[in-house]
């Protein structure tokens, strides 16, 4: 009787909001504080992430004090909450999400329903938290919109600018949580189905074929072998259903093209160029995060041919032939059982980096020969999407190191190039671990599988790579903050043990920002340059400036007369990623027309002035 009642008071509801659209509201008025003799309730938290790998959190109800007359400035180096959204609306409560904003200690949430209502104050969350659920607001309204903003300091506080309102609004037809969805045999998905302001009272779930896949009668779909379903959920109380397609087993796409890699591992483990001659220089480009998001698979499909991204490294392909290695670190899943990122948005509340095996093609075809893989996306789909990531890495003969399948498998990589043997490790770094995805994962697996940074894990591999003969050492390290300008203790610290552990060169990523070059005094007296952090070579993020930005490291190691093999030049070339180029999109481009083929650089003076001044004095910028 209850379900019954429920599903006629939906429907009553549906009908008055058609009629009374004056409900739908273009904008209201900013969130005024709570009254100073107010108490509220900051909840403790558990995890979550944002979509660019930031770790953070939903609320558990912990009431913690604070009084709001503490709360007495306004901060204006705070930025507006942005990335806001409505992830859910269930019989819970509408649950709102919003992107982590750099130097809050936590943020005010507030609703209002009318132009013309004062908003009203819902609570304080703490900084690691990024949503909010709201059950108590008004069932009887159609639109209700929610407001956040940052706090800083320690008391007393100030509060920086409002977000833009997120608006959430009734389910006016049966909806379910997936239109489209993909996952592996022996994999599960909870599917919901929405209406008014909760879940549908008297959902009815069905599959079209249950070899695929089944659905138990709470939707709880389960994957048995590959093909392609419907599942269909129906509501006779509301005489309405929805459908939604399934995909099990989904295949990477074939390659665009028969790459023959310039790199062959050999019996004892060693990557080598067959057709590079010995010689006294060897010259290896670094790249930042290479990334592959919502926007980009996007503007990089057609149904007639699939997935294309090459044109992302066409200006950069000559840059990268002319050196004698080329390495970048590959900062997504390529897991096609799996929802792609622009398929998938949030899994559970959380972001997901996942993209098609096709994007290895437009790393081939860049001129890539090495993969450092270690990076906070790599548990976003658990174990068995490293699997299947390894797996396409592999299928396109791709030296890397960072990831790994098995316990036994080699947790370093060793290089020869042009006779200079060349260690390569990569890490994650806790600054920003791997965003709580791991949680669920066996000790086994994730010490298996992922590579966390530790001092003793990295003395061991460094002396590892000795013993096998690497005559320099260089570091991939994932680390830091979003959307910092500046490295954080962490990883300064961090930088300081790779250097003392005797690593040769450090290159950082992550931050989405090019961060400052130093260098480094090492416990043996060595000079040990560091880059903390060279910006994503490809991507769609643009939350600040700088964001486009990236630098790619150029160096020439030289092997002396007397045997040594030391850095004979340091240098970078800038980089900027245009979201839109002509017809092409997230397109890599050097600024520099001497090694883009002459192509136009709009705001080339811009960009060059803020890489100028992020990397700093001491490193120059590479004059071919």
């Amino acid at each position: 009787m209850r379900k019954l009642r429920r599903a006629r008071r939906q429907l009553l509801l549906a009908c008055v909001l058609a009629v009374v659209s004056t409900l739908r509201l273009v904008s209201c008025p900013r969130p005024s504080l709570p009254a100073e003799d107010a108490t509220v309730s900051v909840p403790v938290a558990a995890q979550t992430a944002d979509d660019d790998g930031e770790t953070g959190n939903i609320m558990e109800p912990t009431p913690l004090a604070l009084d709001t007359t503490d709360i007495t400035g306004t901060d204006n180096s705070l930025m507006a909450p942005y990335g806001t959204k409505v992830l859910r609306i269930s019989d819970e409560g509408t649950q709102v999400y919003w992107k982590k904003i750099e130097g809050a200690l936590g943020y005010e949430v507030a609703r209002a329903y009318h132009a013309d209502d004062e908003p009203e104050h819902l609570a304080y969350v703490t900084k690691g938290s990024f949503t909010y659920t709201d059950a108590s607001f008004n069932h009887d309204v159609g639109v209700v919109y929610y407001f956040v903003r940052g706090l800083s300091g320690e008391g007393p506080y100030a509060a920086g600018p409002w977000s833009e309102p997120i608006e959430a609004t009734f389910v006016s037809e049966l909806t379910l949580s997936r239109e489209v969805w993909f996952l592996p045999h022996g994999d599960s998905y909870q599917f919901e189905a929405s209406y008014g302001w909760g879940n549908v009272a008297d959902a009815q779930w069905s599959s079209s074929d249950a070899q695929v896949a089944t659905i138990s009668t709470g939707g709880l779909l389960t994957a048995r072998s590959a093909g392609t379903v419907q599942v269909r959920c129906t509501s006779e109380l509301l005489g309405q259903s929805a459908e939604a397609t399934v995909t099990v087993d989904r295949e990477a796409e074939p390659m665009l093209a028969d790459y023959s890699p310039r790199y062959v591992q050999t019996s004892d483990g060693t990557w080598i160029n067959p057709k590079a001659e010995e010689a006294r220089d060897a010259v290896i480009m670094m790249a930042g995060d290479l990334m592959c998001m919502g926007p980009q698979l996007t503007h990089h499909y057609n149904e007639e041919e699939g997935y294309d991204f090459n044109e992302c490294y066409r200006y950069v392909k000559s840059v990268f032939k002319a050196s004698d290695l080329a390495v970048g670190n590959l900062e997504t899943l390529v897991a096609s059982a799996y929802p792609y990122s622009g398929e998938s948005g949030y899994i559970n509340g959380k972001p997901v980096c996942n993209a098609p095996a096709r994007y290895l093609d437009a790393l081939r075809y860049g001129g890539l020969d090495l993969l450092c893989l270690a990076n906070n996306h790599n548990a976003d789909l658990g174990t068995r999407a490293v699997g299947m990531t390894l797996a396409q890495v592999e299928r396109y003969r791709f030296a890397h190191t960072g990831l790994f399948s098995s316990e036994d498998e080699e947790r370093t990589l060793l290089v020869n190039v042009n006779g200079i043997k060349v260690g390569f490790v990569s890490y994650v770094d806790a600054t920003c671990g791997f965003n709580g995805q791991d949680r669920g994962w066996s000790d086994r697996d994730r010490e298996t599988m992922l590579n966390a940074y530790n001092p003793e894990r990295v003395a061991a591999d460094v002396s590892h790579l000795r013993e096998r003969g690497a005559e320099y050492v260089i570091a991939y390290a994932h680390w830091g903050i979003k959307n910092h300008f500046e490295p954080v203790e962490g990883q300064e610290k961090t930088a300081q043990e790779l250097a003392d552990a005797g690593v040769d060169y450090i290159v950082g990523s992550h931050p989405h920002l090019v961060q400052r070059y130093t260098k480094l005094r090492a416990a043996d007296g060595r000079k040990v340059p560091c880059i903390y952090s060279i910006g994503d070579f490809n991507s769609y993020i643009h939350q600040v400036k700088g964001n486009l930005d990236s630098v790619l490291m150029r160096i020439r190691l030289h092997r002396t007369k007397d045997g040594r093999v030391i850095l004979a030049e340091n240098a970078y070339i800038p980089c900027y990623i245009y979201r839109s180029y002509g017809e092409e999109s997230f397109v890599t481009m050097p600024m520099d027309k001497a090694l883009n083929g002459g192509a136009d650089m709009p705001g080339v003076k811009t960009v060059l002035a803020r890489i100028s001044a992020q990397v700093g004095e001491d490193l120059p910028r590479y004059e071919p």
